[in-house]
């Protein structure tokens, strides 16, 4: 389990993972017998220098009622395995940097698309503009966000754009999806910037 969130930036409720195998039910037959519930979920945090965290929350109980503490306190645990991380790493203050994977220019377009639907979103914003280079024309489109180009200059690798974005949920999704990271994790990253209250205020402004 540690190496499947290791690879992920979501939160992720246990029933979406695979328990079909024999080696599955096993492992959670054993997790059961030292006190782990039948329910759960867990939340991939990341932190300085490669920090890595696994914040998990167990429930022994039926669906319905897992699916009715979840709705209603889904966001505040996130809140909590954040603030519990950074805490954390206050225990911590020499800890030695981890060598830590660059990210792939898809991914890096991706994160920032994500980062600028979520401003996008809590600010009011319908649109933002951005120059591109030529590179750039095949990663939008791949992260599907490609924009409404305005204006080109120049021809093959060296073409410059000048590109408009429209906010859509569906893209934001879409984007998202290819991040692997969840809306609710980018959407708390940007209330814990900002605050939520902080973003309307500022919306109404002008």
């Amino acid at each position: 389990m540690i190496v499947f969130f290791y690879q992920r930036f979501y939160l992720v409720d246990w029933k979406r993972l695979d328990w079909f195998s024999k080696a599955s039910r096993a492992f959670q037959k054993e997790a059961i017998s030292y006190g782990v519930g039948n329910q759960g979920f867990s939340v991939s945090i990341r932190g300085p220098n490669g920090q890595f965290a696994l914040f998990t929350v167990s429930y022994s109980g039926n669906d319905v009622d897992w699916a009715a503490f979840t709705e209603e306190h889904m966001r505040s645990m996130l809140l909590i395995a954040h603030a519990f991380n950074h805490k954390a790493l206050d225990l911590e203050p020499d800890r030695t940097p981890e060598h830590a994977q660059a990210l792939s220019p898809r991914e890096v377009a991706a994160a920032l698309m994500l980062a600028g639907g979520e401003i996008m979103e809590g600010f009011g914003v319908e649109h933002f503009v951005g120059v591109f280079d030529a590179r750039m024309v095949r990663i939008y489109r791949r992260i599907g966000s490609f924009p409404e180009v305005l204006g080109q200059k120049g021809e093959g690798r060296v073409q410059i754009s000048v590109g408009l974005w429209h906010f859509a949920s569906v893209a934001k999704a879409q984007v998202a999806q290819k991040t692997g990271l969840s809306p609710e994790v980018s959407r708390l990253w940007v209330d814990r910037a900002f605050g939520s209250k902080e973003c309307a205020e500022l919306a109404k402004v002008g």
